[in-house]
């Protein structure tokens, strides 16, 4: 059980003198001030309280204030205890009195909550890396329970612990297993936060420092040819709702943007001159470029056709999820089924599975990127219809050269 007593301190001041706290409990032993002021001839130094005379007049009134507030502050500190006893640090005791008295702390620790709640404005996060962040901070809430991360307080030991945690996660329903490619991404996020700690001043150094994240492993990215992407669009045995999907589909197919941004395209996005043009998401606080895409004539279609629809949305989508769910059937249905070798992310083995059952909105941009560069043999202007950055790993692993394209550019060499 905790214990704490109470004395009066050595420095009087007009007969008065600071109360001061013990705190004990096992190995932690902590004391701090009470921040309470008490007359020192009242104070009974064996019992660490006040005497309080029976009879009532202002100084017995006053006395019993005093330790009325005493009274409250100590179970205020048991209480405190039983939340904290698991993550008690250094100062422990006089952070609890402070907040009993509702004093801010002047260089308190930040945790990694406060750190993000600055983090977030400053780098104008939108809305789904905000929701990423949620997920992040959910996950280190089931790994660590009611323990406190202070940015300060962060180990190398921390970081492998939520690693192991969230690869194979145990729940009620079973386990979760976690590819590679899932976790390095929420590390990163972490990494970002605990960097901008050591940048504010509130840790000294990142626990990322000594810890070295895994890279993604990504296989080759799955497209739909020419073929395949006009057989799609040409297939009408469908649903006026999978119509819809299938057209936004064939419409992120010949602009290459990233699903992130076809949602919020709007008709102001389309030039008078028919252009596309509108500042990639995933670019906005690094590399703020306007891309251009002039639109074909496919594509002014599919806009032409659902004009109508909404008075300031380019197209009428639909929630990522649901759509990705809509391009799985259309694709099915309309024979898309190809068999493709991708990479299991957790095993890390190679499976065979027909197109339909891999293709998502992804799919259109990588189709976009990689009939461009066929056409082109040029990442520069490749990339300048799609906004990748330079030196983009992801935009390298679209544009590799295949036999077809060697053979192309040998026929040219020998004409």
């Amino acid at each position: 059980m905790p214990t704490i007593k109470y004395r009066i301190s050595s420095r009087v001041h007009n007969g008065q003198a600071e109360v001061l706290a013990r705190f004990y409990d096992g190995e932690v032993s902590q004391r701090a001030k009470t921040r309470i002021i008490a007359p020192v001839t009242a104070w009974n130094s064996a019992d660490g309280c006040l005497v309080i005379p029976r009879k009532t007049t202002p100084e017995s009134v006053n006395l019993r204030e005093i330790q009325r507030k005493l009274d409250e502050l100590t179970d205020t500190i048991c209480n405190a205890w039983w939340r904290d006893r698991f993550d008690v640090r250094d100062g422990w005791l006089q952070q609890v009195i402070d907040e009993f008295h509702d004093i801010k702390p002047v260089n308190a620790p930040k945790t990694l909550l406060d750190v993000y709640e600055e983090y977030a404005p400053a780098r104008n996060l939108d809305e789904a890396t905000k929701r990423q962040y949620e997920v992040l901070f959910s996950a280190l809430g089931r790994c660590f329970g009611k323990r406190t991360l202070y940015v300060d307080n962060i180990s190398v030991q921390d970081i492998e612990t939520f690693v192991s945690f969230f690869r194979c996660e145990k729940t009620k329903d079973g386990i979760i297993n976690r590819s590679q490619n899932t976790i390095t991404g929420k590390l990163k996020r972490w990494r970002a936060l605990q960097h901008f700690a050591v940048v504010r001043g509130y840790a000294e150094t990142s626990p990322f420092l000594r810890y070295s994240i895994p890279v993604e492993v990504y296989g080759t990215p799955i497209f739909l040819t020419i073929e395949e992407r006009n057989q799609l669009y040409a297939f009408d045995e469908l649903s006026p709702a999978q119509k819809v999907q299938r057209d936004i589909f064939i419409f992120q197919c010949h602009v290459g943007c990233r699903v992130s941004d076809l949602i919020g395209l709007t008709k102001e996005n389309v030039t008078p001159d028919g252009f596309l043009q509108y500042i990639p998401k995933k670019q906005r606080r690094r590399m703020p470029i306007t891309v251009r895409v002039p639109l074909s004539a496919i594509a002014q279609e599919i806009i032409s056709r659902y004009a109508s629809i909404d008075s300031t949305r380019l197209l009428p989508f639909i929630h990522p999820n649901n759509y990705n769910e809509a391009i799985h059937e259309v694709a099915k249905l309309a024979g898309l089924d190809r068999i493709v070798m991708v990479q299991n992310r957790l095993t890390m083995l190679p499976e065979y599975h027909p197109l339909y059952e891999v293709t998502t909105s992804h799919t259109a941009r990588k189709t976009f990127i990689e009939a461009m560069f066929r056409e082109t043999k040029s990442e520069r202007i490749t990339s300048a219809f799609t906004g990748h950055a330079d030196g983009s790993r992801a935009f390298s692993r679209y544009t590799d050269v295949d036999d077809d394209m060697k053979k192309e550019i040998l026929g040219h060499l020998e004409k």
